[in-house]
C-alpha cells in the first residue's frame, strides 16, 4: 500500500481501492459498487462477501435487501477510499505491512480528523474470497508480525487522539481504540447483538409464513 500512495498521490481519482488477489468480482460489479458510493456520498466503503467466500468477520457477509449498510469501518482485504482519507492514511503504510491495524483503528480516526464520516458495506454489490487468511503469524520483512503491526498502528493512533483533544469526547473513537482484541467477540458486544437477533428472526419467520 505504501508503494501505491507515493507513486499516485499527486494524481488521484474521487475514489482508490485495494483489491487483494484472491477476490472474485466482475468490472462491472467495480462499476456499480462507484456508483453506489457516489450516489450515498460514501468517504469510505466495501462490497460485500458473498456467502461461500473465506472471511473473518460476519459483518460483511452480504445481507439481501440493503442497499448498504453503516459500519465503524471496513476490511483492509477490499477497502475503497475517497481521496481526502487516502491522502490521510497514507503516511503511515509503512508502519503496517500487512494492512492491518489500518482497518480497525487508523482509518476511522483519520475520518474524525477529516469530518468524513460516511462508511459502510455496499450490500448491492458482492465479491468472492477465494483462499483462507494467510497473513496470520507471518513475520514479514521487517521482523514483524502482524499483530506487532496492529499493536504499532494502535499507538499511533492513541497518540494522534492524545494531540487531538476533540477526538477525546467522541465515545465511538473511543469505543474502537478500546478494542484490543483480535480474535474473539468480547461478551458485551455478544450481549449487544441479541435485540438485533430477535429483529432478525421475526423476520425469517415472517418470511417464511408466505412460501
Amino acid at each position: 500500500m505504501g508503494n501505491i500512495y507515493e507513486t499516485i498521490k499527486l494524481n488521484l481519482f474521487q475514489f482508490i481501492g485495494f483489491l487483494d488477489d484472491d477476490l472474485i468480482i466482475s468490472v462491472s460489479d467495480l462499476n456499480k459498487l462507484i456508483f453506489v458510493a457516489q450516489i450515498e456520498n460514501l468517504d469510505v466503503f466495501q462490497p460485500s462477501l458473498n456467502h461461500d467466500s473465506y472471511y473473518s468477520f460476519r459483518q460483511f457477509i452480504h445481507k439481501p435487501g440493503f442497499l448498504i449498510q453503516e459500519t465503524n469501518w471496513v476490511e483492509i482485504m477490499t477497502p475503497f477510499y475517497c481521496k481526502d482519507i487516502f491522502l490521510g492514511i497514507g503516511p503511515y503504510f509503512k508502519h503496517s505491512i500487512s494492512g492491518q491495524g489500518i482497518d480497525v483503528y487508523l482509518v476511522p480516526t483519520i475520518q474524525r480528523l477529516l469530518g468524513k464520516m460516511k462508511t459502510a458495506v455496499v450490500h448491492a454489490v458482492q465479491l468472492k474470497h477465494a483462499r483462507p487468511l494467510r497473513t496470520d503469524n507471518r513475520v514479514f520483512s521487517t521482523g514483524k508480525t502482524n499483530l506487532d503491526e496492529i499493536r504499532i498502528i494502535h499507538e499511533i493512533c492513541m497518540k494522534i487522539v492524545s494531540e487531538n483533544s476533540q477526538l477525546n469526547s467522541d465515545k465511538e473513537l473511543t469505543k474502537i481504540l478500546e478494542r484490543r482484541y483480535v480474535y474473539g467477540v468480547p461478551l458485551s458486544h455478544k450481549i449487544q447483538r441479541i435485540p438485533r437477533m430477535i429483529r432478525n428472526l421475526y423476520k425469517l419467520i415472517v418470511d417464511a409464513s408466505y412460501r
